[in-house]
């Protein structure tokens, strides 16, 4: 078993101390950080499809999250290096909309921004639709992305669109929305 496969397994466990202690490990050996947020993107999607099949349950769905967001979190200074070395292509607004207080497929979208170079402004969780569009105004932003992890609060999604048309200039900002549940609505509208 790879370093990275080791890093992955033990964020799938939910095991956080093995899990930052393997990131340095794949760092050091010189694996490009977006290798590796792909990597652990893949072992969370399969967490989720587990969840979803029932073969694993709510706790051990949320320490394998803790145990990604502990290593996003000790991944920071090495994406933040391999950012400075990609030319700026844009500014993002993203925030999880009101009544969600889940971050981290947000807090996933973001490192994978940060490290391809964009400019984010993270707006945290349970954030009013009018003050996600506020805000991307106020930062001319070209893009915003609007979380949702519950099915019930995927309507704030709806209300950021909604703001956008009716925002003029800003009617004409990109936004996309994340939620699994949401993915077949959105390819079957495009773009927001």
């Amino acid at each position: 078993m790879s370093n990275l496969d080791n890093l992955v397994k033990a964020v799938m466990d939910g095991d956080v101390t093995t899990a930052v202690q393997a990131a340095q490990v794949v760092v050091d050996d010189g694996v490009p950080v977006g290798t590796l947020i792909a990597a652990l993107t893949d072992g969370m999607r399969e967490i989720g499809e587990q969840f979803a099949r029932m073969e694993i349950f709510l706790p051990e769905m949320m320490t394998a999250a803790q145990a990604m967001k502990a290593v996003l979190k000790a991944l920071e200074p090495a994406m933040k290096e391999q950012a400075t070395e990609v030319q700026a292509k844009g500014v993002v607004v993203i925030a999880t909309v009101e009544g969600d207080m889940h971050e981290i497929g947000k807090d996933i979208v973001i490192i994978m921004l940060e490290v391809h170079g964009f400019e984010v402004h993270d707006m945290g969780f349970n954030v009013n639709a009018l003050d996600i569009v506020n805000e991307a105004v106020k930062v001319n932003a070209d893009i915003i992305g609007a979380s949702a992890l519950m099915t019930t609060t995927m309507p704030q999604q709806k209300d950021v669109i909604e703001i956008l048309g009716g925002e003029g200039s800003a009617g004409s900002l990109p936004c996309d929305i994340g939620r699994r549940a949401s993915y077949q609505r959105v390819d079957r509208r495009g773009r927001c």
